[in-house]
């Protein structure tokens, strides 16, 4: 039993969002991630925050699994710089905050760095899901499309540790085991919130079917705590604020609906796939049907174009 209730929050602090809006720097790296440069590495950027973060938020820079850069807000407008060891090694890093004119004078080395750190990403970051998470993700922020990509790898939070432990517990008696990271939360082009998640050709459906019926279970608990509006009150200030900063295309799609859409996507060049899908996910639609209503199959490319969408 929890002793408080789950949370679910990426929205930035509005002093963040000012600062990013106004950065020459954030406005190169979205330069950067959206042109020549981000197409092979299927570069994207994504907000990030929680209670127990920076208290402002950051903004991430993925480039296919793998983030080669995290912005961080700080206090009086400053911006921390952030990265793995593997891709900052031999770097002149900032150590410190700093203010945004400062980091402005930074944009030639910046940008450099991150053409060194393409040069050090690990093959299979861009490869298998990986590419077809990512490429999902970089196609569908800058064209209007099927799905409006809203948060990746996302998860609730709580405020205690033994509230994280007690809904886990929670989830492996149910289920059988503890997924608590959905691969993409999604808003589709009629309001409806999409809970996404993906899968490399050669891994078995059934898993992912358990999957997305633990996170169906997991909001659906997140609206009882809080009221069927609260998710899409935070995932439209979400998109409002990803539309200030240039991430997303300016369409309409608003979260004007409360029922969540199960969703599962993989790559499958297989002429019989809708058979194949349907058959492996059969057993798991009977066994979750109060989950899994209204489940959704979508077909991709190798590099995350939606192909087909259907219903099992």
């Amino acid at each position: 039993m929890l002793s408080r209730p789950m949370y679910y929050d990426r929205a930035l602090h509005p002093d963040f969002l000012h600062t990013l809006s106004a950065s020459a720097t954030f406005a190169a790296l979205r330069e950067r991630t959206h042109g020549a440069w981000g197409q092979p590495n299927l570069a994207h950027l994504d907000l990030r925050n929680s209670r127990t973060g920076p208290a402002r938020g950051s903004v991430k820079l993925y480039t296919g699994g793998t983030a080669v850069l995290e912005l961080l807000g700080h206090g009086s407008g400053r911006i921390k710089l952030r990265a793995h060891a593997t891709y900052t090694a031999g770097e002149d890093f900032p150590t410190r905050a700093l203010r945004p004119a400062e980091l402005d004078e930074r944009i030639p080395w910046l940008l450099g760095y991150l053409d060194r750190a393409a040069t050090r990403i690990q093959p299979h970051y861009l490869a298998g899901e990986y590419r077809a998470h990512a490429g999902l993700v970089r196609r569908y922020s800058s064209e209007v499309g099927p799905v409006l990509p809203v948060d990746k790898e996302t998860k609730v939070g709580f405020d205690t540790r033994r509230d994280t432990q007690a809904f886990a517990s929670e989830l492996k008696a149910r289920f059988g085991k503890v997924h608590r990271e959905l691969d993409l939360l999604g808003v589709l082009a009629d309001g409806r919130i999409a809970l996404i998640e993906l899968k490399k050709e050669s891994e078995p459906l059934r898993v992912a079917a358990v999957q997305v019926a633990t996170h169906v279970h997991t909001f659906r608990r997140l609206a009882r705590q809080h009221g069927a509006t609260a998710l899409p009150r935070v995932v439209d200030a979400v998109v409002a604020q990803k539309r200030t900063l240039g991430l997303l295309p300016p369409a309409p799609t608003r979260s004007a609906r409360t029922v969540v859409v199960p969703v599962i996507a993989a790559p499958d060049q297989r002429a019989d796939w809708q058979t194949r899908w349907r058959s492996a996910v059969h057993a798991t639609r009977l066994h979750h049907r109060d989950l899994l209503d209204g489940l959704q199959l979508w077909r991709l490319s190798d590099d995350g174009h939606i192909l087909d969408v259907v219903s099992p």
